[in-house]
Formats: C-alpha cells, sequence, structure tokens
C-alpha cells in the first residue's frame, strides 16, 4: 500500500553505516521514479550524482548505453523509489558492474514479476502491530507530552484502530490531533473517521482518503488559507521538491500570505514559514533536502493523490492540474468540458510537460486567475488567440520554457496580472512594448534569459 513505509525503509538502508561502508570506493545514488516519470531528467539526475555533467543525446538509447558503460566499470548501489511499470524499470537496469545492487520500492508486485525478481529477493511491506502503531500515532499526537498523556482520553486506542495499522495514516491523523485535549475533541474525531467510513465503498484507495482527510478538514481551525495551500501542492508533479523561495513567490502572487502576514509585521516570508510549519506539523508535508543540499518541501505521493481527489471532489471545479504528464498538446477534454458549460476555474496547471504549440487552442476562463505552464522546454510561442479567454489572468508562470522566442502583443491584455515569470527562458529575444500596459504588476521575474538583450522603454511604465 502507499504510506506503508517502503521510501522511508529504503531511505534507511540507504543512509546506514553498514551499507555505506560496503560501498566505500563506489557510489550510491538515489532516483524517484513515480508514475510518469522523465527518463531524460532521471538520467541527468545520476550524472550529478557520479559527479558528471549531464549530456545530449538524439536519442535516449544513446544516453542509456553510455550510462551503461560508466556504471560497468563502477560498483554501485543503486535505489530506484516508487516504480510503476516494467518498462521504466529496464530503461534504469544500469547498476551491473561487478558488486552493483539495485533496490526497487513499488507498490504493485507485477512489476517486480515481469522484472524477473526472484521471491527470494522481495519484501512485501505490510502494516504495523497494534503495539507499534500506538507508538507511532503516540509520537504524532503528543509530541510533548510523550510519557504524560491525559487519563481521561480514553477514545485513543479506538482512534488509532481506525487507522488500520497505516503509518502515513497514523502519522496525519496523530499530526490532526495535536493540542486537542478534552474527551469530546476526541470522541468528535473518531466519529467523524467512523462516517467518512461508513459513507464509502470499501475500497482500499477510498478508505485511505476518508482516514487521511480528516487532518486536512482540521486546518479550518488553525487557519483556513492553509487548505488552500495544501490543496496547491497538487499542481507540480509528482514527487516535485519545491524549494521555499519558489513556494514564498507563488503563495504571495495568489494572496494567500496577506492575512496572517499582517501578524508578522507585514513580512509575508515569516507568514509562509509559518503556514508550512502548520502543514508540517499536521504532517500533510515533508521537509527534505534535494540534490543540492537546500531544504524543500515535499508532499507524499498519496497525499497528493488526497489533494486531487479533494479538488476533483469539489463544485464547481475551481482547479485543473495536469503537471508532469507528457502532455505533448492542451488537454482536449478540458476545452470540450467547458465548450457546453460555463467555466468556473480559478486556477490551472501544465507544469512540466511537452507542450510543443499551443496553436489553435482556445480556452475560455474568465475567471482564471493563475496559470502554470512552467517547465514545458518545447514550447516556442504563445499565441495571441489563447490569451483572448484569460484577461482576467493574475498569476502567469511561463519560466524554463527554454524554446520560447517571444510574447505576443496581447500579453498588454492582461490588465489584472501582478507576476510574470519569465526565469531560464533563455530563447527570449524581446519582450512587447505592450508589457507597459501591465499597471498592476507588482513583479517581473527575468533570472537567466540570456539572448534578451534590449528592453522596451515602455517597461518604465511598470509603477507597481
Amino acid at each position: 500500500m502507499g504510506g506503508a513505509g517502503k521510501t522511508l525503509l529504503a531511505q534507511i538502508a540507504y543512509n546506514s553505516k553498514e551499507v555505506r561502508e560496503h560501498f566505500k570506493g563506489g557510489k550510491l545514488i538515489w532516483l524517484t521514479v513515480s508514475q510518469t516519470p522523465n527518463i531524460k531528467v532521471l538520467y541527468d539526475s545520476v550524472c550529478r550524482q557520479l559527479g558528471l555533467m549531464p549530456m545530449s543525446f538524439a536519442q535516449l538509447e544513446e544516453y542509456r548505453t553510455r550510462l551503461y558503460n560508466e556504471f560497468l566499470r563502477r560498483r554501485v548501489f543503486l535505489v530506484l523509489d516508487d516504480a510503476w511499470n516494467k518498462g521504466v524499470l529496464e530503461q534504469l537496469d544500469l547498476a551491473n558492474g561487478g558488486g552493483s545492487v539495485t533496490l526497487v520500492t513499488t507498490r504493485n508486485q507485477p512489476v517486480l514479476n515481469k522484472a524477473g525478481v526472484i521471491d527470494e529477493d522481495e519484501v512485501q511491506v505490510g502494516v504495523l502491530s497494534k503495539e507499534d502503531s500506538w507508538k507511532l500515532f503516540r509520537v504524532h499526537a503528543f509530541p510533548r507530552e510523550f510519557s504524560n498523556i491525559p487519563c481521561e482520553l480514553q477514545g485513543v486506542a479506538e482512534l488509532v484502530a481506525e487507522c488500520k495499522g497505516l503509518p502515513l495514516a497514523l502519522k496525519v491523523i496523530g499530526g490532526s490531533m495535536v493540542r486537542k485535549t478534552t474527551r469530546e475533541e476526541w470522541e468528535f474525531q473518531l466519529n467523524c473517521l467512523r462516517e467518512s467510513r461508513e459513507l464509502r465503498e470499501q475500497q482500499e484507495e477510498e478508505a485511505l482518503f476518508g482516514r487521511l482527510k480528516l487532518s486536512y478538514d482540521n486546518l479550518d481551525n488553525d487557519n483556513p488559507v492553509s487548505k488552500e495551500c495544501f490543496l496547491g501542492f497538487a499542481a507540480f508533479p509528482e514527487d516535485r521538491m519545491v524549494e521555499m523561495e519558489e513556494l514564498i513567490k507563488l503563495w504571495k502572487a495568489q494572496g494567500l500570505l496577506d492575512d496572517r502576514a499582517k501578524m508578522f509585521g507585514g513580512d509575508p516570508t515569516r507568514s509562509a514559514y509559518y503556514l508550512v510549519g502548520l502543514l508540517i506539523g499536521r504532517s500533510l508535508i515533508e521537509v527534505a533536502r534535494d540534490e543540492y543540499n537546500s531544504y524543500t518541501c515535499k508532499v507524499h505521493d498519496v497525499m497528493r493523490d488526497l489533494a486531487l481527489h479533494i479538488i476533483e471532489g469539489q463544485r464547481p471545479i475551481t482547479c485543473l492540474y495536469g503537471p508532469g504528464k507528457e502532455l505533448v498538446e492542451f488537454p482536449g477534454d478540458w476545452i470540450r468540458t467547458y465548450e457546453r458549460q460555463p467555466c468556473e476555474v480559478h486556477k490551472l496547471s501544465l507544469m512540466e510537460n511537452d507542450l510543443t504549440t499551443l496553436n489553435g487552442v482556445t480556452f475560455s476562463a474568465p475567471k482564471l486567475q493563475v496559470l502554470f505552464h512552467a517547465g514545458n522546454e518545447k514550447l516556442e510561442a504563445m499565441p495571441k488567440q489563447f490569451l483572448k479567454g484569460i484577461e482576467n489572468l493574475k498569476v502567469l508562470d511561463s519560466s524554463n520554457c527554454r524554446k520560447l522566442k517571444s510574447l505576443p502583443r496581447e500579453i498588454g491584455n492582461l490588465r489584472q496580472l501582478t507576476h510574470l515569470e519569465l526565469d531560464q527562458c533563455r530563447g527570449l529575444e524581446s519582450l512587447p512594448k505592450e508589457i507597459g500596459n501591465l499597471r498592476q504588476l507588482t513583479h517581473l521575474y527575468l533570472n537567466h534569459c540570456l539572448n534578451l538583450e534590449p528592453l522596451p522603454k515602455e517597461i518604465g511604465k511598470l509603477t507597481q
């Protein structure tokens, strides 16, 4: 099951002194694979972890052959975390040098069978015993009173039982009970859990979502804005580590930090750290380090699925999220759906796909305020007709669209735009003079736009 602790166990092995000692002089490499992996990005990560520069090849097979030969000369411990299909395993089957080992974690046993893994090499990760379930729950529900739990909380054992021994559920639901100190509060939460179970068909995933949603619902008591912050992680691709600076930028652009910032002397950064701390304390997101050793925020893939589940259940639907799905064109079903009914969508994400063009796309979304299509590295142009139906946009993130050469003059019609992000648009050669019409613009990001030399004089009209 998702949330059983497979990744955690792999991390313990990866970081253990015994394993590090055994592979001394060799290399330890970690790859988070996920459901829709970008193999080129994973190969680039392998290069960096080997101390090499990422390479460019016309075909992925050439890249794989080069890496395969590199691995033959090395003793490597390779972790492939969260693998979903056999084809991807074949592309990442690189560690075949003398003394090398590959460790795979997966929810799908058939993946291992098809890859030829023998029974002796397979470990089934089950759920926790009653005793261990209680210990894990207690750590998160009573972080300060670990050894002195109020005796009147007699319903605790039943609440733990509702988690069915699943570590992620114990952690998340335990986190949601912090600072709830009366028996009435605990009984209310227990009833909520039972009702969510009874209202749902007893499919495994549905039942799990019903239990985990309790922690999300409890955010109303802490800060209702934190619910929107949590759901916003679904706009990023699965397993994406999000830097704090990026979160602050996006949350500020969406106005999510305004109310809380007043409590911190108008400082949005402190407001953002407060909200992140709240989500971490409720075990809804995690803190991790990226390959550059910087602190980042990450959401467990089961919790991301929960966020998508909540979003898809909302009526009207206000978010359309399709990040990291290898899409090569704008989703046709989105266009067809809103040709037949009014579009209430406020946020849209097509982050990190393979879009090559938006020509011919007409998507009328008059209430759309936030559009993320960062990381579509093959996208060369943003056609004017695409902007016609989204003229109330406030946030446009086109960063890391490396082949984007220009913006249409119609960008000047987005009079409500406050944030325009064009970082890493290395092919961008000019900005239209109509950019001076964006009188509400407060943030314009042009980092690493290496071919952008002249700026139009109308840039001086951006007084905000």
